[in-house]
């Protein structure tokens, strides 16, 4: 019994602060001059169908293959950006973005190059990707899985299987 409490504590506080990041988000995007409900964010959140959901993995072979033809979009906070964040990312917090995009137009050059949307846990940049291609017309968009949080776990195995096969620290240095 006492685990189904704290099961039940533990997910109403999800949703608690869920719900509050939700609207934050959706009243620093009307504030940018773009509406949107609370519905249609999450719909947006939820689907994916005209975007790439790539994983970590994923990512870092186009990364190793695009050679400057991808551009990296990191929508994060200024602290989370200034943490830590994937090399060769640009900073662009999401409200920001939303608004570059949509009614400053700054992104249309870069309608057909490939776009990788980063943030903290993958939701935001799903939103941001759904908006691009739906709204806007970009062609290569895609959102990175699990967002840094998931970059960061994928990274940390990578550097625990490097260890443990080759005995060394850097996974550069594997030969695997």
């Amino acid at each position: 019994m006492n685990e189904y409490l704290t099961l039940v504590a533990t997910c109403s506080g999800m949703i608690l602060i869920m719900t509050a990041g939700v609207t934050l988000v959706i009243a620093r995007y009307r504030r940018a001059g773009i509406e949107m409900s609370a519905r249609e964010f999450f719909t947006r959140m939820l689907r994916s169908s005209s975007y790439t959901n790539l994983g970590p993995a994923a990512l870092q072979k186009r990364l190793e293959l695009a050679a400057g033809d991808m551009s990296l979009v990191d929508l994060r906070s200024p602290d989370a950006y200034a943490a830590g964040h994937i090399s060769g990312a640009t900073h662009s917090q999401f409200d920001d973005f939303l608004k570059a995009l949509v009614v400053d137009r700054r992104f249309d050059q870069q309608r057909h190059q490939e776009i990788v949307l980063i943030c903290d846990t993958g939701h935001m940049s799903r939103v941001a990707a759904e908006i691009m291609v739906e709204d806007e017309g970009f062609v290569h968009v895609s959102s990175l899985r699990g967002g840094m949080k998931g970059w960061q776990r994928w990274a940390a195995a990578q550097q625990r299987r490097a260890a443990r096969c080759c005995g060394i620290k850097s996974l550069s240095q594997c030969p695997c």
